[in-house]
């Protein structure tokens, strides 16, 4: 069955250039469209990473702080009647 189509396939880029452009074209097309998504989930990748480091450091930052502040007097409150 493929080698049905291999066949096909063949007899009609000999028969027609523009069949062959028009496959090379779309290829070229599929690769750029591969290499710009792959360019996203990269640049998404660092972002999210830059993003946990930064929380990481707040956290940190937030942890220090409360650690270094005095402990709040706790007063009871009561009512008097």
């Amino acid at each position: 069955m493929i080698s049905f189509f291999k066949k096909i396939r063949q007899c009609l880029f000999n028969q027609n250039p523009f069949a062959k452009n028009l496959a090379y074209a779309f290829g070229e097309f599929a690769l750029t469209i591969i290499g710009v998504l792959h360019a996203i989930k990269v640049k998404t990748r660092h972002l999210i990473r830059q993003n946990q480091k930064q929380e990481q450091q707040l956290l940190t930052q937030l942890k220090i702080e409360f650690q270094s502040s005095p402990a709040p007097k706790m007063t009871s409150l009561t009512k008097n009647n």
